[in-house]
């Protein structure tokens, strides 16, 4: 089996690609050309340079490495930038992927695609306990917009050429190596001020509820679908419990071992169109036999301690 991992040097493909390659599988990341270096680079681990907003660049690869299996991970997915370059994110995450499906049909190679699709698709959560896959469809930022465009456009090509696509819609996966994220902002901030580098802690609304999994427990999922996904069927990627984010903020204080920090909450604007609460239903998931492993403390000990070595560098955005 042949393995092509997409965004393999954004967070979620660097580490599905890690595991793929740790267990001895036939694995290639696809990255973009002229993209900075990432760790998973630096890693060694077996990487191509792809453009895909263009057709002949992606017919090169596919053609090349001929995949048994493709992980599509490759997105543009920070609400920030989505929402100042919406076409920009429509682009990237709903019309670049096109190549790709259309050079699968032509070349008739057979290939599984698992799709990361994003919770962002959902319409607002109202009076349920968990969202399950047949949950209301309404985004309600570009981004949402776009991974359900996506999500539309596999849909067909899946009905219309026979490709096996199977939607993964994963919440809020965290973990060391992810930047700007509200887990990884935190601790972040609260390496800053154990080390003297800032003064206190800055934060927008943390009365809302998020749905988080953590890396290992995702990445696991992802290759449960692969082997066991359903053609057609879109599945939740998520722990199935919700987390005051207040509760995160407090957990990170006590595990970083400091006391005494001065909180300006408020300090940070809330985005737009921010849901209150998102929690997933994970039950579809589990009938295939998976279960999460890792609880959100050793997760965020996880992605404390990765901020305690990177001293507070700057950011980048997932590639």
């Amino acid at each position: 089996m042949t393995y092509i991992v997409t965004g393999a040097g954004g967070f979620i493909g660097k580490h599905l690609l890690r595991r793929l390659c740790a267990e001895g599988a036939d694995a290639v990341g696809l990255t973009r050309k002229a993209v900075p270096p990432t760790a998973a680079t630096a890693e060694a681990l077996p990487m191509v340079e792809w453009e895909p907003s263009d057709r002949g660049s992606v017919d090169e690869v596919l053609q090349s490495l001929r995949p048994d299996v493709i992980f599509h991970c490759a997105a543009q997915s920070y609400p920030k930038v989505a929402w100042a370059d919406p076409y920009g994110t429509l682009a990237a995450n709903a019309l670049a992927p096109v190549h790709m499906l259309q050079s699968l049909v032509d070349g008739q190679f057979g290939t599984r695609i698992l799709v990361c699709s994003s919770s962002g698709v959902y319409a607002p959560q109202i009076a349920v306990d968990a969202m399950d896959e047949s949950y209301p469809l309404d985004p309600q930022d570009p981004y949402g917009l776009s991974k359900l465009l996506q999500e539309n456009i596999c849909h067909y090509y899946a009905a219309v050429h026979g490709l096996y696509v199977v939607t993964m819609r994963p919440f809020f996966v965290i973990g060391p190596e992810k930047e700007g994220d509200v887990c990884s902002d935190l601790s972040r901030q609260i390496v800053m001020v154990g080390s003297g580098a800032k003064s206190e802690l800055a934060f927008g609304n943390l009365d809302v509820v998020r749905d988080f999994l953590g890396i290992r427990d995702a990445i696991e999922a992802m290759l449960v679908l692969a082997r066991d996904g359903v053609a057609g069927e879109a599945y939740n990627i998520c722990s199935g419990r919700g987390v005051h984010l207040r509760s995160v903020l407090d957990t990170l204080i006590a595990l970083s071992g400091h006391d005494g920090f001065e909180e300006s909450g408020g300090a940070l604007p809330a985005r737009k169109n921010d849901p209150s609460c998102r929690v997933g239903d994970c039950s579809k998931l589990a009938a295939l036999g998976w279960s999460a492993e890792d609880d959100i403390e050793t997760t965020l000990a996880e992605i404390l301690a990765y901020w305690r070595g990177r001293e507070g560098s700057p950011a980048r955005p997932d590639v």
